[in-house]
């Protein structure tokens, strides 16, 4: 394990909220630049971040790049840019209650990552929250999340085009599949999000308990959209937290889950089976010194279209590690970690699978005033790797290079505490996943937030989206 410590210095970013950022999912978009009248016809990354229009909390907008071309910060559907950036540096812009596109052109599609965010002291929305902003598709998968009881979900749906999209929401429960009130043909309008609560969506007699673990699949049946889902917990009446939850990867053999935060607080494993076979699944620890099989975590059984909890904090006793989930039918995994400080309230987060980075890949943001960065990065391959993570400051001037070596099935950690706004992960490993695990003491809260580090892909047009009418039925 590597740690580096330093004095914190409030140089950067953020007066009267706390500023975070990840790497985005820089998906290959074939729809128009949010300015689309200045006829660029450049390789392009569009990304998108979204916000619930009930929620009243202050935002920020984050971006970062290490080339040239061009990063394009907007409103979605709007002409003109709230910033733009042409060089290698970071942009940090308090933003509203919208739907935000950040537009990558020339080298910039490949080295640059952009990222929502906020931090609060009060409120159903009280803690440390953050989200990257992604590109759109056509099938989400998220863990973990709940109808009501303890945890309120909400979807947030998000149109980057300039024609109307529809989605089907698809329910797993503890037991299986579940039955849900209006959740097929579900239009989502032009340049706009659309937020739909999961609370009230489940029929009588499909869950006996709304606190039992849940995944959805959100299924895009016209159009394309990006989705996020901005989840509130609560004990009574009293919140314990929230967070956006971003989509885990599509269901695999093999997950990983890099960043599962260090410290005290319940941290429970989510793991659905949406095939029609029973799975058995094993989950090991990456952690400092390898890879080991946790207890009671070794042979889980998961029926045929169901979802587990498989409680963890006991096992990982508050290390910082990454988790290796292997299956014998494709699964889909996530972790609802809890933080937990003396005189201090309750926040939470929820890492997902992620792939490896390929190469490099940046997160825009690893620490600022208030809010600290730990980066964690977990080397699945079976032999010894190395990486570097460069600090750098928002004019892009470089703070600190290190040099991380990681056993194979290990996982290394970088401290940060300093005035360094963005990163970028450099490596020659094939199979290094890559977070951040963000935490705050602000307001008398424990606050904790999660973002990956994703290789942005070049560029390109997609094919034109197809209508699958079975994700209706």
């Amino acid at each position: 394990m590597r740690k580096i410590d330093r004095h914190i210095t409030p140089a950067v970013v953020i007066a009267g909220m706390a500023l975070v950022g990840a790497a985005g999912w820089f998906v290959p978009q074939a729809s128009p630049p949010l300015d689309s009248g200045t006829g660029e016809v450049d390789a392009r990354t569009t990304v998108v971040c979204a916000t619930d229009p009930d929620d009243d909390r202050e935002f920020e907008l984050v971006a970062a790049g290490n080339a040239g071309g061009k990063l394009r910060l907007a409103e979605l559907g709007q002409p003109d840019d709230l910033e733009v950036l042409t060089e290698p540096g970071a942009a940090a812009l308090k933003v509203e209650t919208n739907p935000y596109g950040v537009v990558a052109t020339g080298p910039m599609t490949t080295s640059s990552a952009s990222a929502l965010l906020a931090l609060t002291g009060s409120g159903a929305d009280r803690g440390l929250s953050a989200q990257p902003c992604r590109g759109s598709g056509d099938d989400h998968w998220f863990v973990g999340v709940g109808a009501g009881g303890t945890q309120f979900s909400t979807v947030l749906v998000t149109n980057p085009d300039a024609q109307p999209a529809e989605v089907s929401i698809r329910f797993h429960g503890p037991e299986g599949p579940l039955n849900a009130v209006g959740a097929s043909g579900i239009e989502v309008p032009p340049l706009a999000t659309r937020a739909i609560p999961l609370e009230g969506m489940l029929t009588d007699g499909s869950v006996d308990d709304l606190d039992g673990p849940m995944t959805i699949e959100v299924r895009t049946t016209a159009g394309r959209v990006e989705a996020v889902v901005h989840d509130r917990h609560q004990d009574g009446t009293e919140t314990t937290g929230a967070d956006w939850t971003t989509a885990t990867v599509a269901p695999a053999l093999s997950q990983v889950i890099p960043g599962v935060p260090a410290g005290a607080g319940e941290r429970s494993l989510v793991v659905t089976n949406p095939g029609e076979r029973s799975a058995v699944v094993r989950v090991e620890a990456l952690g400092v010194d390898g890879a080991f099989v946790l207890d009671g975590a070794d042979e889980i059984d998961v029926p045929a279209g169901a979802t587990v909890r498989v409680p963890l904090e006991g096992p990982l006793q508050g290390d910082a590690a990454g988790l290796r989930i292997t299956s014998d039918q494709p699964v889909v995994a996530g972790l609802n970690a809890f933080s937990e400080a003396k005189d201090r309230a309750t926040d939470v987060t929820t890492p997902v699978a992620v792939p490896p980075i390929v190469g490099s890949a940046i997160l825009p943001i690893v620490s600022t005033a208030d809010v600290k960065g730990t980066v964690q990065l977990s080397n699945t391959g079976d032999q010894p790797a190395t990486a570097e993570v460069v600090l750098r400051d928002r004019n892009g001037k470089e703070i600190e290079r290190s040099n991380v070596e990681l056993g194979a099935g290990a996982t290394g950690v970088i401290e940060v505490d300093d005035p360094a706004l963005w990163a970028e992960v450099i490596t020659e490993a094939d199979q290094l996943h890559v977070a951040v695990v963000l935490t705050s003491t602000r307001n008398q809260t424990a606050g904790l937030a999660w973002l990956p580090a994703i290789s942005p892909p070049a560029g390109q047009a997609l094919p034109p989206a197809v209508v699958d009418p079975r994700v209706a039925r």
